[in-house]
Protein backbone atom coordinates (compact mmCIF):
# COMPACT_ATOMS: atom_id res chain seq x y z
CA UNK A 1 0.00 0.00 0.00
CA UNK A 2 1.61 3.41 -1.16
CA UNK A 3 1.84 6.34 1.34
CA UNK A 4 -1.21 8.30 0.03
CA UNK A 5 -3.53 5.47 0.19
CA UNK A 6 -2.22 5.04 3.77
CA UNK A 7 -3.10 8.67 4.57
CA UNK A 8 -6.51 8.26 2.46
CA UNK A 9 -7.79 5.30 5.01
CA UNK A 10 -6.37 6.98 8.46
CA UNK A 11 -8.68 10.17 7.21
CA UNK A 12 -11.06 8.04 6.57
CA UNK A 13 -11.40 6.43 10.03
CA UNK A 14 -10.57 9.44 12.00
CA UNK A 15 -13.90 10.64 10.09
CA UNK A 16 -16.23 7.97 11.18
CA UNK A 17 -14.75 7.81 14.29
CA UNK A 18 -15.68 11.41 14.69
CA UNK A 19 -19.14 11.05 13.33
CA UNK A 20 -19.64 8.21 15.83
CA UNK A 21 -18.68 9.93 18.86
CA UNK A 22 -20.95 13.05 17.53
CA UNK A 23 -23.84 10.15 17.43
CA UNK A 24 -22.99 9.16 21.14
CA UNK A 25 -23.28 12.25 22.18
CA UNK A 26 -27.03 12.97 20.60
CA UNK A 27 -28.02 9.50 21.52
CA UNK A 28 -31.26 9.81 24.08
CA UNK A 29 -31.11 6.15 24.18
CA UNK A 30 -27.97 4.83 26.65
CA UNK A 31 -27.88 1.62 24.59
CA UNK A 32 -27.43 3.73 21.36
CA UNK A 33 -24.69 5.94 23.11
CA UNK A 34 -22.97 2.83 24.00
CA UNK A 35 -22.92 1.58 20.63
CA UNK A 36 -21.88 4.56 18.95
CA UNK A 37 -19.47 4.82 21.67
CA UNK A 38 -17.86 1.55 21.16
CA UNK A 39 -18.37 1.99 17.46
CA UNK A 40 -16.28 4.76 17.67
CA UNK A 41 -13.17 3.20 19.82
CA UNK A 42 -13.25 0.62 17.14
CA UNK A 43 -12.96 3.33 13.90
CA UNK A 44 -10.28 5.13 16.40
CA UNK A 45 -8.21 1.80 16.72
CA UNK A 46 -8.51 1.37 13.07
CA UNK A 47 -6.81 5.03 12.24
CA UNK A 48 -4.34 4.62 14.92
CA UNK A 49 -2.98 1.26 13.47
CA UNK A 50 -3.29 2.86 9.72
CA UNK A 51 -1.16 5.68 11.17
CA UNK A 52 1.36 3.59 12.77
CA UNK A 53 2.00 1.54 9.85
CA UNK A 54 2.44 4.28 8.08
CA UNK A 55 5.25 5.85 10.26
CA UNK A 56 6.78 2.49 10.65
CA UNK A 57 5.67 -0.43 8.58
CA UNK A 58 4.40 -2.61 11.27
CA UNK A 59 1.61 -2.99 13.45
CA UNK A 60 1.41 -4.26 16.81
CA UNK A 61 -2.39 -5.03 17.43
CA UNK A 62 -2.75 -4.12 21.62
CA UNK A 63 -4.95 -6.72 23.41
CA UNK A 64 -8.56 -4.95 23.38
CA UNK A 65 -11.60 -6.73 23.12
CA UNK A 66 -14.96 -5.44 23.09
CA UNK A 67 -17.57 -6.82 25.41
CA UNK A 68 -19.47 -9.99 23.96
CA UNK A 69 -22.21 -9.75 26.68
CA UNK A 70 -24.04 -6.43 25.47
CA UNK A 71 -26.52 -6.58 23.03
CA UNK A 72 -28.28 -3.46 21.43
CA UNK A 73 -32.04 -3.40 20.66
CA UNK A 74 -32.43 -0.89 17.73
CA UNK A 75 -35.74 0.82 17.61
CA UNK A 76 -37.04 2.65 14.54
CA UNK A 77 -39.69 5.32 15.02
CA UNK A 78 -42.12 6.81 12.10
Amino acid sequence: MVVAELKTKVEKYETKASRCEQQAREATVKAGQSFYEVLAGYYGSLATDFRRIRATGYVRRPDISLPRSTSFTITWRA
